[in-house]
């Protein structure tokens, strides 16, 4: 009996050696794949039965082996003031684990909402805006009442998004960090950081981008381009503004490929070319829609070094084809 089940191993073996060199040659017949983005979801989270947010990750978990979904980014502003709304958070994390129970890595770049900033709603309770305005601001945090104190600020956010990362700026934060993943034959790099982040974030990018020339890099960071696709100029009450993001980091690498963000305006997209001569395509969802959920597929495809990006919402089964647009150029950086 022992040839027979000899054979039997030896034959599964080889089906199997077949099976993954059939997979193989598909992959590298078409190695296009996509990254999907989740802009603003502040507006989703306060009420309990309002549900287009998982909506949203239950589409494109959905969409996982059609569109060969390889990462999920949500580019700020999870919560509306979910530090002080723990539901908020709570919600949040739960449309999020869809994703991950679907096998589709994602991260978060978190918002201005996503922080202590916010939460107050203009009569002395909690609400979306500053907190600085609070009554009850001062007596809890003192001379770091201010904004530029408060955006630093996200324990609460820290905590129910808690996981783990190639790297990140300070432990046990993850506004500041960053995951790798291989798809198309490519190397890649998610890199998230804070909003109008500081300069000693900055410093630690540059660090990062310096010392993996070989992965393509997609930043995302909650406040990039404005309303009319332009990088913005103001570092609102951080401390970097987009503009000097844009000179000091994101123009100074050959492999920062993409930048993402959100936070003001609906949709745009442009592209700048670095001081290398590589070209860097950004582009802006916010939306902050009342009853619709769009979300942006972004396809790569390493052959044609091109990008394609389309937005759908989910809620209603539109493709909004007026955002459509396909980057050409984008000299991916190969392995």
């Amino acid at each position: 009996m022992l040839l027979p089940r000899l054979l039997l191993v030896l034959s599964l073996g080889l089906s199997a050696l077949l099976g993954s060199a059939a997979a193989a040659s598909a992959d590298d017949t078409d190695p296009r794949f996509t990254i999907g983005v989740i802009p603003d979801t502040q507006n989703e989270v306060s009420r309990s039965g309002d549900d287009r947010f998982a909506q949203r990750t239950r589409w494109l978990a959905g969409r996982a082996t059609g569109d060969d979904l390889r990462f999920v980014v949500h580019t700020g502003d999870v919560t509306d003031w979910g530090w002080a709304a723990g539901e908020q958070l709570s919600r949040a994390r739960s449309a999020m684990d869809v994703l991950g129970a679907a096998g589709v890595p994602w991260q978060l770049a978190l918002g201005n909402h996503d922080s202590r900033r916010h939460g107050w709603n203009g009569q002395g309770g909690y609400g979306s805006l500053p907190y600085t305005q609070n009554p009850e601001c001062t007596r809890r945090f003192g001379s770091a009442c201010n904004d530029a104190s408060l955006l630093r600020r996200t324990d609460e956010t820290d905590a129910a998004f808690a996981r783990s990362f190639a790297g990140r700026f300070e432990a046990d934060r993850i506004a500041n960090a960053y995951r790798n993943f291989e798809a198309g034959g490519l190397r890649w790099m998610v890199l998230s950081l804070e909003p109008w982040p500081r300069a000693a974030v900055v410093e630690w990018a540059k660090s990062v981008a310096a010392h993996h020339p070989r992965r393509n890099i997609v930043i995302a960071t909650h406040s990039y381009l404005d309303e009319n696709g332009r990088i913005a100029s103001s570092a609102e009450y951080g401390a970097t503004s987009p503009q000097q993001l844009w000179q000091q980091l994101v123009s100074q690498y050959a492999n920062i490929k993409v930048v993402l963000s959100g936070h003001t305006g609906a949709a745009a997209y442009r592209t700048d070319t670095g001081v290398k001569g590589n070209k860097v395509a950004s582009f802006l969802g916010a939306f902050h829609s009342p009853d619709t959920n769009p979300v942006r597929l972004l396809t790569v495809d390493p052959t044609a070094n091109s990008l394609t990006t389309r937005i759908f919402t989910p809620s209603n089964g539109a493709h909004l084809t007026r955002y459509d647009a396909t980057v050409t150029g984008m000299g991916f950086v190969r392995p």
